[in-house]
């Protein structure tokens, strides 16, 4: 799971929706990616990041966090 991005996007206000939208995707799919079910293409994280979080860095917006 990617944990980091999802709680950037709560502290700024940032839908999952939005985010979706902004890379062209279903929300649904969005939920998979960062639930780890599917992954985040190299350009999709790097759009992200430079259009909701350019202040941070991509390692850490997308480093996986173990769900226990």
């Amino acid at each position: 799971m990617y944990g980091n991005i999802l709680a950037e996007a709560a502290r700024k206000g940032i839908t999952m929706q939005r985010m979706a939208e902004h890379l062209g995707i279903h929300r649904n799919t969005f939920q998979n990616k960062i639930d780890g079910a599917s992954v985040f293409t190299w350009s999709e994280a790097y759009s992200l990041q430079l259009e909701f979080f350019p202040e941070l860095n991509i390692t850490y917006l997308f480093a996986k966090i173990q769900v226990a």
